[in-house]
This record gives structure tokens, sequence and C-alpha cells, in this order.
């Protein structure tokens, strides 16, 4: 009974130090009840350290969301119609976490982006918060959360990162769009030489193949009159040999040659 009477003192302390601090902002907004009083008077705390130490105030919302509706629509509207922050300053964050649909956002007020960078605040989200969601430990979560948080805002960008991981920025990425663009440039540019050498080979390959059917053609035509020629010149020898005798042609056989050599003849006896 002391202990409880003690959590819900601590509990309404907070409470009230956060009034005057934050202009009646909760510091912990929970619709749905995730969190017990006690969880909540252990975060409200670290909260309330955070706040004494660096003026930064820092939020966590725990609303009860749809999958489509859009964790930076969200948080924005929220951060502006709470007015989280020092009037002027701009110097509030709020921690999102969409615990039934397993997501969650930081959204960091302009007054913190030199300190708390989008990348940081992702960093936060992977490396701090997320490892204990999984194991569905919210408290864990956002305990973790709040720590790393306060930790950047006591930092000056000048000091250098807090031992926060900081995941690799986009150039990386750029650097190899920009290289997988030139082997895609280089691979297009090698098809077409590729491309183009067998065209020019299949059209030299044409060009000689009719090349060779017309000179094919000229010597068919000059053998085919040679050997009409020939054949006519047969004919006539042929006529005059009957004319001068008959018994030597009917009983001899002969060679003739179209080389132009002297002509033989034996007789059969």
């Amino acid at each position: 009974m002391r202990a409880l009477a003690i959590i819900f003192g601590t509990l309404l302390f907070s409470i009230l130090a956060w009034g005057e601090a934050f202009a009646g902002v909760q510091p912990i907004d929970d619709p749905q009840k995730l969190l017990t009083e006690a969880q909540k008077a252990k975060l409200n705390n670290l909260l309330m350290e955070n706040y004494n130490k660096t003026k930064v105030h820092i939020v966590v919302w725990l609303p009860k969301l749809e999958k489509d509706d859009v964790l930076l629509d969200k948080a924005v509207e929220y951060f502006k119609q709470k007015g989280i922050g020092q009037k002027g300053e701009d110097n509030g964050v709020l921690i999102l976490v969409d615990w039934n649909n397993h997501r969650s956002r930081i959204e960091v007020g302009y007054g913190l982006e030199g300190t708390i960078t989008d990348v940081l605040a992702k960093s936060i989200q992977d490396t701090k918060m997320n490892p204990f969601f999984k194991k569905k430990d919210l408290v864990g979560g956002l305990t973790a959360g709040i720590m790393a948080l306060s930790k950047l805002s006591e930092k000056n960008v000048a000091e250098g990162r807090p031992d926060v991981v900081e995941p690799k920025t986009d150039e990386p990425v750029d650097v190899l769009w920009v290289f997988i663009g030139i082997v895609v440039m280089c691979a297009v540019g090698l098809a077409l030489f590729v491309w183009w050498q067998i065209h020019s080979e299949n059209e030299r390959k044409a060009a000689s193949t009719k090349t060779t059917k017309k000179e094919t053609k000229k010597d068919d035509d000059s053998g085919s009159s040679f050997l009409t020629g020939a054949i006519i010149g047969s004919m006539f020898g042929d006529s005059d040999r009957r004319s001068s005798s008959s018994d030597s042609s009917s009983s001899s056989s002969s060679s003739f040659d179209w080389g132009g050599r002297k002509l033989r003849r034996r007789r059969i006896r």
C-alpha cells in the first residue's frame, strides 16, 4: 500500500511539474491504456529529468491507427495541435508508436534539426527501440528511445555524435546507382557493337554469294556455248568422213580430241 502511494505521489508530482513546464501538454498520451500507472510514472521521471537538463520537450503518443494511416501526417498534425516544444524555440520531440501495426516514428521540431537529425532519429528507432518492440517490450523500447534522445539533446553538433549507431547515408546508394548505370550502358554498347559486327558480316557474305552466283551463271553460259559448238563441229566432221569412205567409218573405232591434237584412226582388220 505504501509503495502504491509512492507511485501515485511520484506520478502526481511529475504531472504537476510537467504541466507547469509544458503548458498542459501530456507527457504520455496513451488512449489505449497500453501502459500501467507505474510504467507511466517511470517514463515521466525520465522525461522530466531530460527537460530539467536540456529544456527539450519529449512527448510520447500511443494512438490507435489504421494501417492506411500515414505516420508522418499523423505526427505532424499531433505535433502542431499540441504545440510541443517551447514557444519560439520549436524544440519539441514526439515519439509516436503505432503498437497495433508495429510502426513507430520520431518527429523533431525545427529548433532541434541541427542536433537530432532525421538520420539519427531513424537510427534510434532501428537500434535502440525496435529491438525491444520486437520482444513485445513497449516500456523497454520507450525507455531506450527517451534515453537516447536525452543524450542527443545534451550534445552540441560541434562536440560530435553521441553513442548512437548512425546508419549509412544515401550517398553510397547514389554511387551504387551510378555504377549500375555505367555497367548497363557498357553492356548496351557492347551488344550494339556485336550486332553491328554480325550485321556487317552477313552483308559481306550476301554480297559474296551474289557475286559467286553471277560468275557461276557466266561459266555455265560459256560452257553451254562451247558444248554446242563442239557438237555442231562433230556433226559436220562425221558427215565429211561418211562421204569419203563409208567402209572405214563402219569398220573402225575412232577417238576425237577437242583440244586440237591430230586425229588418230586405226583400222580393224
